[in-house]
């Protein structure tokens, strides 16, 4: 059991090759939850189509989030109330033309912070401690809005002295409070949602502030593991390829169109940086094993088991093979290879790809159809799959589409001549940790926006 702290991604990939290719079952011991049963790829459909009360999703993940004690308002678990999920799904992801505009703002910011803004100076930065920096004030300025969003410790300090002051009475002259209608951002809309609920406890201030927390919680740490892979994969590409500067060309003809100014429609058009971003977050995965569910059915599930069938009894706790299914050459030829724009439209090669002058080097085979990094299938399970999907997928790729423009365009990055830094694999997880993550970069001269 104590070996699966280190060998769990092994033993996936070994038992998908044995077991899962040929449509059967294995288990593996895992520290955290002691077995999990592997379903084959070939079975993801059927079994993740069956409904809520055989295959359990939602307490399945709270276990895995360990609800209790990291939320401890069981209020605002995600097991007792969609108000967090709505929130996401029905106010952030239909108002990303309305948040994209202060991401970018913010997103600059950031980067002349964490990167620099002397032109040709060369720094170095740690891809996922600046990717976190970067990202998690980008999110706040979707999730509380200007002022609050901009808010640092000292001013945190000075609140809570005025808030002291208040408190004793003292002479304080409050500033006037902001129309609540004026609002548009994750706040304003986490308390709709908890006001639709008909309970006046959701809309307590401490638990509305704590949902916050925990939105950040799972959303900046993934987002950011997401921007950082698509660093190094692009730092360790060979330079002589041109991907870089073809994702530069792309983004600064797009910014171009949309007048220097980043809009939802223009991030749309990203067609070679969403590629890209599909394919680092195919070639680095957050886990070897995901998707898990729980079979609450009383009398247990019946499955295919090679050519017979076998009998999932209740409690029964099942996994993907996440990271074998997106590295297996049936789906992907070259899949050990990163190709940014294996998953491009052809018309978008054929445009952008002028400074691709070595494009043959980029196998032929290795590339698939057209695929958007926010789409789902049986061979892409970096969301997850089914009913549950990550419902914030559409906000991220926004996002991290913004940045990775906005990094192209204004700065160079140095070759990582030793090669991409490998993710430490730790139960079912792959961490950034134990490895040299920094590279250098710089900022460069304004790029001239071309039609």
């Amino acid at each position: 059991m104590l070996r699966s702290v280190v060998s769990t991604q092994q033993w996936v990939f070994e038992g998908y090759v044995k077991y899962s290719k040929r449509n059967t079952y294995f288990t593996i011991p895992i520290l955290d939850r002691v077995r999990m049963m592997i379903i084959p790829q070939s079975q993801l459909r059927v079994i993740y189509g069956l409904p809520e009360t055989v295959l359990d999703a939602v307490n399945t993940n709270a276990t895995l989030i360990q609800s209790p004690w990291t939320i401890w308002d069981h209020k605002v678990a995600p097991n007792d109330n969609n108000i967090l999920a709505n929130t996401i799904r029905n106010r952030i992801t239909k108002n990303l033309a309305v948040l994209t505009p202060q991401i970018a703002v913010e997103l600059e910011r950031g980067f002349r912070r964490e990167w620099g803004h002397s032109i040709g100076q060369w720094k170095t930065i740690h891809a996922w401690d600046s990717s976190m920096n970067l990202i998690a004030g980008a999110a706040n300025s979707a999730f509380y809005g200007l002022p609050l969003s901009t808010i640092t410790l000292p001013e945190i300090q000075k609140r809570l002295h005025d808030a002291a002051r208040r408190r004793d009475g003292s002479n304080y002259l409050e500033a006037p409070c902001k129309n609540p209608s004026d609002q548009e951002d994750a706040l304003q809309w986490c308390i709709e949602e908890s006001y639709a609920t008909g309970d006046p406890d959701h809309l307590d201030p401490m638990r509305i502030a704590l949902r916050l927390v925990y939105l950040n919680d799972i959303s900046t740490h993934s987002t950011s593991f997401t921007a950082a892979n698509v660093i190094l994969d692009l730092a360790s590409s060979d330079p002589s390829l041109g991907y870089i500067k073809a994702l530069r060309e792309e983004s600064a003809r797009v910014l171009k169109e949309a007048d220097g100014s980043w809009t939802r429609q223009a991030v749309s058009e990203l067609k070679l940086i969403d590629s890209t971003i599909r394919e680092s977050m195919r070639m680095s995965p957050f886990n070897s094993i995901g998707v898990p569910r729980t079979v609450i059915e009383p009398h247990g599930i019946t499955v295919q088991q090679g050519n017979s069938t076998m009998k999932l009894p209740q409690g029964t706790i099942i996994g993907v093979p996440v990271a074998p299914i997106q590295y297996d050459e049936k789906f992907y030829p070259n899949a050990k290879e990163f190709h940014p724009f294996r998953f491009a439209p052809d018309a978008m090669l054929h445009r952008d790809i002028s400074s691709l002058h070595n494009i043959s080097e980029n196998p032929k085979g290795s590339v698939t159809r057209e695929k958007a990094s926010v789409m789902i299938d049986e061979s892409f399970l970096h969301f997850g799959f089914g009913k549950h999907a990550c419902p914030g997928r559409f906000f991220a790729m926004n996002e991290v589409k913004i940045f990775v423009a906005h990094m192209v365009l204004h700065y160079d990055i140095e070759h990582l001549v030793e090669g991409r830094p490998k993710l430490k694999p730790i139960l079912w997880l792959n961490a950034p940790i134990m490895g040299n993550f920094n590279v250098r970069v710089r900022k460069r001269d304004p790029v001239e926006l071309r039609s």
